[in-house]
């Protein structure tokens, strides 16, 4: 799209009159972005205002997502909040505060390096707040100012936004969810580092050192209300046990009691200790178990569960409950069937198998008793390895007849286990300690973990956040990194909220896609004075979130 910005003069009554005009071109057409009544030519001659028009100067700048999201920064008082918990006396430059919100801003619009931050601010609106010239962001002026935060004041500081949030928005606690997630980097491990190790991958990047982080936010609009940046080799339940007494410190900080809280979490972090302290606390929960530590619960028929209508979706999803004794505590359990799910499920499972078993044939279709495969135990070993330890020696059975270099191989389905796993599939365990809730309550507060899913879906997006790659190396740049990224969380979040309680409903990218095409032009003066700044036409659903978000006490003129 080309833009551009002329003096046109139109000819009305024998009259000449002077318009300044913005076009711009649109699939090869010209189309009038703004049009601005100048006088009459013989005024403008006699006072010789426009007398040399081309010393004027235009610039057209980001506007709409980032001064949306500076406008929720305002409204939270970020800045002043992390210039409070932080040390630096100020002398020159911005604040620690200031540097951060840049930070935030950026990783939500435009994720780049810290050395790329100059280039993308000197194109936004925000040089009109921020009086810092754009080759002063570079990634020496981030690690000088990431020297002024730990653990602990990352943790004061988010404790002091939970409390301006939960106030201003007006949002409860009732509801928690939580989980852990983890990031591969390519940071190689230092003796003085903790964070970048290896562990076990979500992302399957087991031979990359990852860093692990853990999330609670609320069920709410996922407004992010804690997080914790840890070693890449921690297990998630070890983590958890540490975490859980540092949650119920946060509340108890909040004047919450503990009691009224209901915690939502997944089957990865379950111990003995930790259910033992959520116990302790009174704290509520609604978590999932291991198929594996409940087969008995999943033999049972279908038939025998009952069906209930879930009220968010429209959903009907089929129940068995039962009390059992989990982790020391009789609990109420739910077998969840998932009908859709199931379909879904027993589909990959037959795909997979076939495939699985058309690899195996493929594989040895000219290598068998050639070479090292004349070896049964070494051709066993490598259709094992095709087949996978679920599938080997249950499903799929293998037969090899014959010697050394005379071998026979033939695979065969076991139908009775291969019904078996079936049966099993599109079926969730749930357990709980909210024993006043109906089954219908309990079902859909747990699926309600799909809004933390989205969230570190969203950390992750090389498009938005973009918590990866991590340019950092040392352990306490890391946890700032991760620090900036949740909080980009936290300003969308409650961005979406805000057009959510207007009747707008939009995911973050469609959110960001619409705010970053509002535009506004400025037309300087030849001393560099800034005479005009224009805010460029808008569409409808630009003209929807320009109304609604109030931008428009930050347009001049």
């Amino acid at each position: 799209m080309i833009e551009m910005v002329h003096l046109i003069k139109k000819k009305i009554k024998g009259h000449v009159y002077c318009y300044l005009q913005h076009n711009i071109w649109v699939d090869g057409k010209p189309k009038r972005a703004w049009q601005i009544y100048l006088g009459p030519l013989e005024r403008i001659q006699e006072r010789g205002a426009l007398s040399k028009p081309e010393t004027l100067e235009f610039e057209t700048v980001e506007f709409g997502a980032d001064i949306a999201l500076y406008d929720i920064a305002q409204k939270i008082q970020l800045v002043e909040v992390i210039d409070k918990c932080t040390t630096k006396k100020r002398h020159q430059g911005l604040t620690v505060g200031e540097y951060i919100l840049l930070g935030v801003i950026n990783r939500c619009i435009n994720p780049c390096s810290k050395n790329k931050l100059g280039d993308w601010f000197k194109n936004s609106v925000l040089t009109k707040y921020f009086h810092i010239t754009p080759d002063k962001l570079n990634s020496q002026t981030y690690w000088n100012h990431f020297q002024y935060f730990n653990e602990q004041i990352i943790e004061k500081i988010e404790s002091e936004l939970n409390k301006i949030i939960l106030t201003r928005y007006h949002l409860g606690l009732d509801c928690v969810l939580y989980d852990p997630t983890n990031f591969y980097t390519y940071i190689q491990e230092r003796a003085e580092n903790e964070l970048p190790r290896k562990g076990h991958s979500k992302e399957k990047r087991f031979d990359l050192n990852q860093v692990n982080l853990s999330l609670f936010c609320l069920k709410e609009g996922g407004v992010p209300l804690m997080h914790e940046s840890y070693p890449g080799n921690t297990h998630d339940a070890k983590h958890f046990k540490k975490v859980i007494p540092k949650f119920i410190e946060r509340m108890t900080e909040l004047g919450k009691t503990i009691g009224e809280i209901t915690l939502i979490f997944d089957k990865g972090n379950h111990s003995q200790d930790v259910f033992q302290d959520i116990k302790e606390a009174h704290l509520q929960f609604i978590a999932s178990l291991r198929p594996s530590t409940q087969k008995e619960l999943l033999e049972i028929p279908v038939e025998k569960f009952t069906p209930v209508t879930l009220q968010s979706t429209g959903k009907e999803v089929r129940y068995y409950r039962v009390t059992k004794n989990i982790y020391g505590a009789p609990r109420t359990v739910y077998v969840v069937y998932d009908p859709r799910h199931f379909k879904r499920a027993k589909l990959a499972f037959e795909t997979r198998l076939q495939k699985k078993i058309r690899a195996v044939h493929a594989f040895f279709q000219d290598r068998l008793n050639i070479k090292k495969w004349r070896d049964a135990e070494k051709v066993k070993h490598k259709i094992r390895a095709i087949l996978g330890k679920k599938l080997y020696g249950s499903v799929v059975q293998v037969e090899l007849k014959g010697d050394f270099g005379h071998l026979e191989l033939s695979l065969k389905i076991n139908e009775t286990e291969k019904q078996k796993r079936i049966a099993a599939m599109g079926k969730t365990i749930l357990f709980t300690s909210c024993d006043g809730w109906d089954a219908e309550l309990v079902i859909r507060t747990f699926r309600e973990q799909y809004v933390i899913e989205d969230a570190f879906k969203h950390l992750k997006s090389p498009k938005m956040i973009s918590i990866r790659p991590i340019y950092h190396y040392t352990d306490s740049s890391i946890r700032v990194h991760a620090f900036i990224c949740v909080l980009g969380l936290l300003l969308l979040s409650l961005l979406r909220m805000e057009l959510a309680k207007q009747g707008v409903y939009m995911s973050y990218f469609k959110t960001l896609e619409v705010l970053k095409t509002i535009k506004i032009t400025r037309i300087f003066a030849q001393n560099n004075t800034l005479k005009l700044e224009k805010l460029n036409k808008l569409t409808p659903d630009q003209k929807t979130l320009f109304k609604i978000l109030h931008l428009k006490r930050y347009v001049d003129g």
